[in-house]
């Protein structure tokens, strides 16, 4: 695992296990977006130095180094990160908007189907801020 993106992991999962009891943690979903851009830069990037390794390894491998990280039995977290990172992609800001609205344990266990639509619904309203924008 390259140290830079370990380093950035850790100083993510750190700064989330340190304010994850309070009461109004505004920087939890943001904290799991940040976590699932590095794991998604980081498995892109293992893809192309290992181009001859199955996909289903260098997933594993990904989970395994996060499940270090975190010292996690499961890969819960990763699928948490991976997921809020596909959901905010094309606003991350959103996370700082919504975290009283959507938790990192919801979105991780919605069934495919029901994260699927989530993620067509937050879709459209970007879209739909970003028409209204440009046309203000």
């Amino acid at each position: 695992m390259g140290r830079v993106f370990k380093e950035k992991v850790k100083h993510h999962w750190q700064h989330y296990q340190e304010v994850k009891l309070m009461e109004c943690n505004n920087t939890t979903l943001a904290r799991h977006f940040a976590i699932g851009k590095l794991l998604k830069k980081h498995h892109d990037l293992l893809k192309v130095i290992y181009p001859e390794s199955k996909p289903e390894e260098i997933l594993k491998e990904v989970q395994q180094e996060l499940r270090q990280i975190t010292k996690e039995k499961t890969d819960f977290r990763y699928q948490a990160c991976i997921r809020i990172y596909q959901l905010f992609e094309r606003c991350p800001s959103l996370t700082l908007c919504l975290y009283s609205f959507v938790t990192v344990t919801q979105v991780q266990r919605m069934k495919q189907t029901n994260f699927d639509w989530l993620k067509q619904e937050v879709d459209r309203l970007i879209d739909e801020s970003i028409v209204a924008v440009a046309q203000s």
